[in-house]
């Protein structure tokens, strides 16, 4: 009885020993010993090398969840010049540190700033404190160091650092560098008392102004949160050329830099005098003195009442004959002067010149935001004052305040997990040990009884044990991953005729192994250039929930922004990548046979021309939508009602498949849409019911996706919350945080076409790579092709 007791706890043990071993292979090195987070220096009596704070973010403002410049002043105590590693530690989703570095070169006693970028955790605040390091260099040549090595020499300075001011993530951004009213753009910050939304807007745009020409950053990644930027005062001339480097390339990839011409002392137009004056559009510039800008009301304010300047300096801006179309769009024309504003497609963003002195206190405060600005962004919303917005809620004929997000981007998390294998071993796990208990317990005992052979119960328990422990081992071995791949969401921003496109991707990384891996985006050897970017990437919702033990370090360096060499425990990392380059998909759609075009027949549009693409798969989800011409200057609405700033027109079609010649005038030969009505109708489609628990609802409902995906792309266009209802009920507020600055609002303000699609289980047109071998991929691609049509500048009434 005792030696069968003993053999009994014997294959007991032995069975729950053996399928312990398995899960142990898979999951013991998370429980490693954790690593030294950097190479441990003495501590330091008196710092070699002191920091101090610059900007936290250009204009010192950061959004949490977005990209950030942090500048710091160093000051080297030693005697002779040496080069450093300065590098500041940002918390990473998994738990790790990610350091983001710069090596430099510092002189003795000369104070020097360095740019260093990061994308900002969305759980960023006032009170974050993020260190700042600066360590001996390993070596006296930067340009022969691996850039992702975390080995530094010892410490010579540190402290901390915080964020001054925040703006909420689900808010919009455009630098000035002016001071405020900023040419009437600081009515676009506005918010009703009590509430920090906008009154009126889905989007409340925050104005950040005071920035100066020497507070740019050195890379383009410190532009990245803002929309555009607008520069009202100050000589280009200010800028180094990291600079204006910088900022081009920060236009190139979806940028708008607007350029208000100063009545006095202008050097904009001068090529010595101007470091990026390759990005203004090619004009013929006439100064005017003396001119009424009452002649010019309609188009700076659509109502009476304040008086604009009689005698005002302006410049009438003439596209030169024989330039590109893309070089000189005209866009606005002022009566009794002419074009006053002209734009140039650059890549994928766009450089805009105006011909009047906004940065003019005089004038910048009689500019109705609603008249002139929405004209040059692209924005559809009532701009009305504080006081408005007082007055009307007292009167109970509007609610500025009751409001419930509805976030647009929050598919992006469930685009790329990858829990479908996951989810299949789970459940396989929980059948076979169902099974195992089942067999090895009564069901097991039961058939033996009924053979009267009990005595071989542990016999039958031993053999169940090690079956069960073999087809577990062998279900976890064939479930397992061996190879890295990607999960992927990416919005493509291709602009016909231009030589690059754009996208963002979003995508799950799973790298099956344990140690470190390579992941980068683009060109692998692209080491020095540091135009893509990539950077690890968490849900906000989901933000702090998962951290491993075993915390390491890795380096994100300026040298190659581009590549990380992150932690992998045979998981998924997620990341998110910022990509431009020419076209990987060389068979973008373009037209045949000729140029596209608008017949008006008896009052009917009908498009012309004939399209093809070559893409992968067919294109789905398929919208276009011309832009035909701005509205006439002047052009009010009721509020509440706000046009948007364009006649536009929309087609929704059927799938357009590869290899295939499509006639736009047969595809779209159905009565279109208002573009109004059709963005009115895909708000409710992608938003949900306006009512709070239909609403969170149905943003849980994963068909919807697509409708919000496409959605994101109007996103400006939307239509603004129901403030004039008096219901109770919490108006729907459609919002973004993570597809900032990607929207095309800013082709509402001249004629073209718009094609936006989607394609489902493709690779992702991003170059991604591990370890240097390109990584398999795929999900779903938002396609957002734009075919710019001969400009049409918007004009007071006849």
């Amino acid at each position: 009885m005792k030696r069968r007791l003993l053999v009994t706890i014997a294959a007991v043990l032995l069975g729950a020993w053996l399928p312990g071993q398995g899960v142990r292979a898979q999951v013991g090195p998370l429980f490693a010993d954790p690593v030294d987070e950097a190479p441990a220096a003495a501590a330091v009596g008196a710092a070699e090398v002191r920091i101090a704070a610059g900007d936290f973010g250009v204009g010192s403002v950061v959004r949490p969840g977005d990209w950030a410049g942090v500048r710091l002043v160093l000051s080297d105590r030693f005697d002779r010049p040496r080069n450093v590693v300065v590098r500041v530690s940002i918390p990473d989703p998994d738990g790790d540190t990610l350091w983001v570095q710069r090596e430099v070169t510092l002189n003795p006693g000369v104070e020097q700033s360095v740019w260093l970028y990061a994308r900002m955790p969305w759980s960023v605040s006032r009170t974050t404190a993020l260190e700042a390091a600066v360590y001996a260099s390993l070596s006296d040549d930067a340009s022969d160091t691996d850039p992702l090595r975390t080995d530094v020499g010892r410490l010579l300075g540190a402290t901390r650092i915080a964020p001054a001011l925040l703006v909420p993530d689900g808010s919009g951004m455009i630098g000035v560098l002016g001071r405020a009213p900023a040419g009437g753009l600081s009515a676009y910050g506005l918010t009703p008392d009590g509430s920090d939304f906008s009154g009126v807007a889905n989007e409340l745009i925050q104005i950040i102004t005071d920035i100066r020409a020497d507070d740019l950053p050195d890379r383009w990644q410190g532009l990245a949160p803002f929309a555009a930027l607008v520069w009202l005062e100050g000589a280009p001339g200010a800028l180094n050329d990291r600079q204006a480097e910088a900022l081009r390339e920060w236009v190139r990839r979806g940028g708008r830099l607007i350029v208000s011409l100063p009545a006095f002392g202008e050097t904009w137009t001068s090529p010595r005098d101007n470091p990026i004056h390759d990005l203004l559009p090619d004009v013929r510039v006439e100064r005017r003195e003396g001119f009424d800008l009452e002649r010019a009301r309609p188009l700076l304010r659509l109502h009476e009442g304040v008086p604009l300047p009689r005698r005002a300096v302006v410049h009438r801006l003439t596209p030169t004959a024989g330039a590109p179309r893309a070089a000189s769009v005209p866009l606005l024309e002022a009566p009794g002067l002419g074009v006053v504003a002209v734009r140039r497609l650059v890549g994928a963003g766009e450089c805009t010149l105006i011909g009047l002195d906004l940065g003019d206190p005089d004038l910048g405060v009689r500019v109705d935001a609603q008249a002139f600005w929405h004209r040059v962004l692209g924005q559809r919303f009532d701009v009305l004052s504080r006081d408005q917005m007082r007055e009307m809620r007292e009167a109970r004929a509007a609610d500025f305040r009751i409001r419930d997000q509805a976030w647009l981007d929050t598919d992006i998390a469930g685009e790329i997990s990858r829990t479908g294998r996951a989810g299949v071993g789970v459940l396989l796990g929980l059948i076979v040990f169902a099974c195992y208990l089942l067999l090895a317990g009564p069901v097991g005992f039961a058939a033996l009884k009924a053979k009267k052979r009990q005595r071989h119960a542990w016999v039958v328990f031993v053999a169940t044990a090690g079956v069960f422990t073999l087809i577990a081992w062998g279900g976890a071995t064939t479930l397992r991953p061996m190879n890295a791949g990607a999960q992927h969401l990416t919005y493509v921003d291709h602009v016909f005729g231009q030589g690059v496109q754009r996208s963002r991707i979003w995508f799950g990384a799973l790298l099956p192994t344990y140690g470190e891996r390579t992941v980068s985006i683009g060109d692998p050897a692209d080491v020095g250039r540091g135009f893509n970017a990539l950077t690890p990437w968490e849900s906000p919702t989901a933000a702090g929930v998962t951290r491993f033990p075993d915390s390491r370090g890795y380096v994100s360096d300026a040298r190659a922004p581009h590549a990380l060499r992150v932690p992998t425990r045979s998981t998924v990392k997620e990341f998110q990548g910022e990509w431009l380059g020419a076209p990987t998909w060389h068979a973008m759609p373009q037209p045949v046979d000729g140029d596209f075009g608008v017949e008006n027949l008896d009052g009917r549009l009908r498009l012309t021309g004939r399209i093809a693409h070559e893409l992968p798969v067919p294109l789905r989800d398929v919208t276009i939508v011309l832009v035909e011409r701005q509205r006439p200057l002047g052009t009010t609405s009721a509020i509440g009602m706000a046009p948007t700033p364009a006649v536009a027109y929309a087609w929704r079609v059927e799938d357009m498949l590869p290899a295939v010649t499509y006639d736009l005038g047969e595809i779209t030969r159905g009565a279109p849409s208002l573009a109004e009505t059709y963005f009115d109708r895909l708000a409710t489609d992608a938003g949900g019911p306006p009512t709070l628990d239909a609403l969170r609802r149905e943003l849980r409902d994963p068909r919807r996706a697509p409708a919000r995906h496409e959605a994101l792309a109007w996103f400006p266009m939307l239509t603004q919350p129901e403030f004039l209802s008096r219901s109770g009920l919490p108006k729907r507020m459609l919002q973004r945080r993570s597809a900032h600055t990607y929207d095309l609002g800013r082709w509402f303000t001249q004629p073209c076409l718009i094609i936006v699609a989607q394609m489902t289980d493709v690779p992702t047109p991003v170059p991604l790579y591990v370890d240097g071998a390109p990584m398999p991929s795929t999900g779903r691609v938002v396609l957002r092709w734009v075919y710019p049509l001969d400009p049409a500048p918007a004009t007071a009434p006849r």
